[in-house]
């Protein structure tokens, strides 16, 4: 017992690979395992003696518990092996500490025990900070990181994150400023947010992941998104299945050299491009990306997407979009297949001005499957801006056996590559045959 209480105390247990020093070293992460102590110390402590070219493990059969802030640095050539479970307190008195429902002007100093992102009033609890040349794995499939994001979900029931006022909810997995970064074989479950936000980052891979956001009651899952980039160049992600209830993935402003292969979405929102031009005077860039293989499977209602690009339209920034290519799509009981949305978010918004935004080089290949309605494709362009993308074996079949609709505005058919239906537009309200 006494033994055990100082390794605890200590924060993490240290074991020489071998006796000569050779190998890295290796800090085995000790656990409380209650759900009401943090072990954040102890990871802390880790890192601090084993981040800089050492082995960090999580042990397997093992719940930490991250009750503050956590930030896993320093990691410059370390392994992190997760075997065990890594569960954020959803104690949100703790965690919105100063925030109220009509905090104004929210900064850093509104949440004293998250870290903030200005950028969509992002705030986060567990931050793999600059990480450079190293790898997070679970070596037996068994390594899992929890959001306990129902707790969360309730709370958020009627409010839209997007607008200044509403429950802040912290992602449940940064990335920020790695450097040749690898994520392997890692499950993720019911985040608070987000699942991944990936920011200011360059040659990262996650590969074999899994992702679930699953509500144990009516309040359904909050803004999960799979995965968000942002000023983050050379991304990949490989061979993953993700069940989200909002973006599979979503490639925000200066995502570029962006690589999603082989993929499972389910009850998503999509793999986006965007939102973007959100902020005035700010210029939101998005090119390079190849999303290829991917399944998109539907839960039936208007909330599934499939390829999507969404614009910001109103008193806004700008965006340029190119050289993005969706290639060997399948999309299954999916109510809006194919889209682009430049008004998106608020009609009312939008009625403060239009989207600002290029869309070049953009194609869509190889696209089988159903619809639940007979609108296969809303692509919705800019009025007045370029707007350059083209289908190529487009088929997708809408199951109440009617003709596919392809809705379009502001982009010719024979330079869309199918018969378009235009509306006619009424007081700047679109009108549809």
């Amino acid at each position: 017992m006494l033994s055990t209480l100082l390794t605890l105390a200590l924060g993490v247990t240290a074991v020489l690979a071998s006796k000569g020093g050779s190998k890295p070293q290796t800090c085995i992460v000790p656990s409380h395992n209650n759900v009401n102590v943090s072990d954040a110390s102890a990871v802390h402590a880790a890192f601090k003696k084993c981040g800089k070219g050492g082995r960090i493990v999580f042990s397997e059969n093992t719940n930490y518990t991250l009750g503050e802030l956590t930030t896993m640095a320093p990691c410059i050539g370390c392994t992190v092996q997760l075997e065990g479970t890594i569960q954020l307190s959803d104690n949100l008195t703790y965690w919105l500490k100063n925030e109220t429902m009509n905090t104004p002007n929210i900064t850093a100093e509104t949440f004293p025990h998250l870290v903030y992102y200005p950028f969509q009033d992002t705030v986060a609890y567990l931050i793999l900070k600059d990480w450079s040349h190293s790898t997070l794995i679970s070596k037996t499939g068994k390594g899992l990181i929890d959001g306990l994001g129902q707790a969360w979900w309730d709370a958020a029931v009627g409010q839209q994150i997007l607008i200044p006022g509403t429950l802040r909810r912290p992602v449940l997995f940064t990335l920020d400023g790695a450097n040749n970064v690898t994520v392997d074989n890692v499950a993720m479950r019911n985040p608070a947010n987000w699942f991944n936000w990936v920011i200011d980052s360059k040659n990262v891979l996650y590969k074999n992941i899994r992702l679930s956001a699953l509500s144990a009651n009516k309040n359904p899952p909050a803004n999960a998104d799979g995965w968000d980039t942002y000023r983050t160049s050379h991304f990949e992600l490989r061979d993953s299945h993700v069940v989200s209830g909002d973006d599979c993935f979503a490639f925000k402003g200066n995502s570029t050299y962006v690589t999603i292969e082989n993929v499972y979405c389910q009850n998503s929102h999509g793999i986006s491009v965007g939102s973007l031009a959100q902020y005035p005077g700010v210029l939101d860039v998005v090119e390079h990306v190849k999303v290829k293989n991917i399944t998109f499977v539907g839960n039936g209602d208007s909330s599934s997407n499939g390829a999507r690009i969404k614009v910001w339209a109103g008193p806004v920034g700008s965006a340029h979009v190119n050289d993005v290519h969706y290639e060997d799509i399948s999309v299954v009981n999916v109510t809006n297949p194919l889209v682009v949305d430049s008004c998106y978010f608020s009609s009312a918004y939008c009625a403060t001005g239009k989207a600002v935004a290029s869309i070049t080089n953009v194609t869509v290949t190889n696209v089988t499957g159903t619809s639940t309605g007979k609108v296969v494709s809303s692509i919705i362009c800019p009025e007045g801006s370029t707007c350059d993308i083209k289908f190529k074996n487009v088929n997708i079949v809408p199951r109440t056996g009617v003709a596919p609709v392809y809705r379009c505005f502001s982009v010719k058919s024979e330079e869309l590559g199918v018969n378009c239906t235009y509306p006619t537009v009424v007081n700047g309200a679109f009108k549809w045959p």
